[in-house]
């Protein structure tokens, strides 16, 4: 019985995963970075209950809390003080919640990551971030069984890395 539940879980997962992904995909195409980053709040609530459904409760904090630090982000509000407190929550509620050992601190890495950069790069280097970050979730997203997570994000840092080809930019070296 616990094998078709986890199947259910791991189906339903993937069925929301792949709503939240197509909208992390049509963001590695956006040159907008207030676009982008609307775009990636909405598929990071989705993204924070597949990581529920699946059994990654750090994955899922980090999801929720990003949600805020892009909103600061996009208003030109995201200063060191909310950067280092967006850092410390995201570590501390993910350390105290994790369920899934190195698996579950590969989020962490990727929001400090991501955090930390967001505000300073524009263009080229802000899609050189989002491939590097996407390439961590992808690790993590593979592990927790959300296959098309793992898929979409994949397809999208090709697709960013197409962009960066073809924008025929001088800064496309990360």
């Amino acid at each position: 019985m616990s094998i078709i539940l986890l199947s259910n879980a791991v189906m339903i997962g993937n069925i929301i995963s792949f709503f939240a992904c197509s909208l992390t995909t049509a963001s590695g195409f956006i040159r907008s970075k207030k676009i982008a980053l609307l775009l990636q709040s909405v598929q990071m609530t989705l993204s924070g209950l597949v990581c529920i459904i699946l059994g990654s409760p750090s994955g899922a904090i980090i999801n929720f809390i990003s949600i805020f630090r892009n909103i600061l982000c996009s208003k030109d509000k995201l200063n060191n003080t909310a950067k280092g407190v967006i850092i410390g929550l995201s570590t501390v509620l993910s350390l105290m919640f994790n369920t899934r050992g190195m698996i579950g601190l590969i989020p962490v890495a990727a929001t400090i990551l991501y955090t930390l950069f967001l505000d300073k790069f524009e263009g080229t280097k802000f899609k050189w971030l989002m491939i590097a970050t996407w390439g961590l979730w992808t690790v993590h997203d593979f592990a927790i069984q959300s296959y098309v997570s793992s898929v979409f994000n994949v397809l999208t840092m090709v697709t960013a890395f197409i962009s960066i080809v073809r924008s025929g930019s001088k800064t496309a070296e990360p």
